[in-house]
């Protein structure tokens, strides 16, 4: 019987937590899909929570796959501590869900998958996005969308990516829209010519998203730099740095690098 992975990329929908949700659903990548691992079995700890050796080795493979595909391909070294550091932020994640009574329920899971097929459905067979999407959903074993749809691995995968999601959306509403000062400062300071008012509001929507990317940014870092946690390999994640990317690099579901 062959083992299935769930290897299927980033798609962007309208989701149900009533805001618009970039999620890597190629981290969901059961530790049982991997049959050879080159790190000791129990590789970290975030709180009561363990990190495999074979969950590092599947990461580690997808941080790969994910630098490839976009044209920057990094260093062995980089790829393991992108792969450690991102399975411990989520397990931190999802322990602050637990500490704050956020939930999902398997409603939002079969509605968000749901969304999904809907939306690849709607695409063309040519479409790029369409054909990455059947691809890495068959080199995962699945022979339809129903199928993988309906998977128990998929729908654990997905409950936990959409538990750290709403704990990005806790926070980041937290984040108010800059002031009209803030934006006539940023305006000026960037030499902006501006025609009419919508020009405007749009500056001060992308000010607004840079603002929350920014706190974002940070509060991840806070939580691998002060952390509780313990890591049993030679990897140091808190010396990683990601390399910039050019915007419009790589316009299909894979586009975003950071979580």
């Amino acid at each position: 019987m062959i083992k299935k992975k769930i290897i299927v990329g980033l798609v962007c929908i309208i989701a149900v937590l009533g805001l618009s949700i970039a999620v890597y659903a190629s981290q969901f990548y059961p530790s049982q899909g991997v049959n050879k691992s080159n790190y000791s079995e129990i590789v970290a700890k975030v709180g009561d929570k363990q990190i495999t050796g074979k969950q590092l080795t599947g990461q580690v493979q997808l941080e790969k796959n994910k630098w490839e595909r976009i044209g920057y391909p990094q260093s062995e070294s980089f790829y393991e501590k992108a792969a450690l550091r991102q399975l411990i932020l989520n397990a931190q994640l999802e322990n602050i869900a637990k500490q704050k009574g956020i939930n999902v329920t398997e409603k939002e899971v079969s509605d968000y998958l749901g969304n999904i097929i809907n939306k690849m459905s709607s695409l063309s067979d040519n479409d790029p996005n369409k054909i990455e999407f059947i691809n890495d959903m068959r080199a995962s074993g699945f022979e339809t969308t129903q199928e993988y749809s309906k998977s128990p691995e998929v729908k654990v995968a997905t409950k936990d990516i959409l538990t750290r999601a709403k704990v990005k959306k806790v926070l980041l509403s937290k984040v108010p829209l800059p002031s009209d000062e803030e934006v006539n400062n940023y305006i000026k300071k960037n030499k902006i010519n501006i025609n009419n008012p919508e020009e405007k509001l749009q500056i001060k929507y992308e000010l607004h998203q840079k603002n929350r990317l920014e706190e974002w940014n940070n509060f991840t870092n806070e939580l691998i730099n002060t952390g509780n946690y313990e890591i049993f390999a030679d990897i140091d994640i808190k010396e990683l740095k990601y390399p910039e990317v050019e915007p419009n690099q790589h316009q299909s579901y894979k586009a975003n690098i950071k979580q």
